[in-house]
């Protein structure tokens, strides 16, 4: 028996209780610092690009990325497209070499790689996103951010047996269920996330830099709001306002583009 629209709701704001914490501590801490990479990587995935040297039998790429950057869990994909995957999950050795400032240098052997010879480029794009499942099964999230979102919102719907539909929105996608409707904006650049069920919303807004978020759908990310406005800290560059059973972050600091 598929759950209730109610049912359905629950179902999908635990799973995702964890995630709206961390989101809310990383914008408070974002705000507090006035950088927002962090927020920004979650708008719009980083990709970088690489180049292969092919002599003889060898064929070795070298590529330089932000020492942060998570090269094990960025997406592979060579000119050509012989190539379009997680790096960890092919046998290809990578070798990763810290240099001055802020960038390290990759080394990845594709010798025994199926790569067609000749292919003289790659690239290795990162996004969070690429941490959760989507459906169909895919990593193609640049220029389509909210396409991809909205699949992966629907692969968690169906994990916990609700029915949802993706549905093609100016700019977006929406995941339609019985029970509450995403709204997902941003193609080329993610802007927002809305969740509704027509009665309470919560919003994270990337472009605005806002998240609100209902009690009846998050409840410990709001008690931990209401637990931050009874300490004497202050919060830095952060308005956090309470409104009944909802909680607005919105960033008070220097104006942004």
């Amino acid at each position: 028996m598929p759950p209730s629209p109610v049912e359905s709701l629950t179902a999908v704001c635990e799973e995702t209780l964890p995630w709206a914490v961390l989101a809310t501590g990383v914008f408070i801490t974002c705000c507090a610092t006035n950088q927002f990479a962090v927020i920004d990587l979650l708008a719009m995935p980083l990709q970088v690009s690489g180049q292969i040297t092919n002599s003889g039998p060898q064929r070795i790429g070298q590529i330089a990325v932000p020492k942060w950057f998570p090269v094990a869990e960025s997406i592979l994909e060579t000119a050509g497209g012989e190539i379009r995957t997680k790096l960890k999950e092919i046998p290809v050795p990578a070798n990763i070499t810290p240099s001055q400032g802020d960038n390290a240098m990759v080394t990845i052997d594709f010798s025994k790689s199926p790569l067609r010879a000749g292919t003289g480029t790659f690239t290795l794009t990162y996004s969070p996103w690429f941490r959760f499942f989507a459906e169909p099964a895919n990593f193609n999230i640049l220029s389509r951010s909210a396409a991809y979102v909205a699949e992966c919102v629907r692969f968690l719907c169906a994990r916990n047996g609700i029915a949802a539909a993706v549905t093609g929105q100016i700019d977006g996608s929406d995941v339609v269920t019985p029970g509450f409707r995403v709204e997902v904006r941003g193609m080329a650049r993610l802007e927002k996330l809305r969740i509704t069920d027509g009665t309470a919303e919560s919003v994270f807004d990337l472009a605005q830099r806002r998240i609100l978020l209902d009690e009846r759908m998050f409840p410990a990310a709001v008690a931990a709001g209401r637990a931050l406005l009874e300490t004497p800290d202050r919060l830095l560059n952060l308005n956090l306002t309470l409104d009944g059973q909802r909680m607005q972050m919105a960033y008070a600091g220097a104006a942004h583009v």
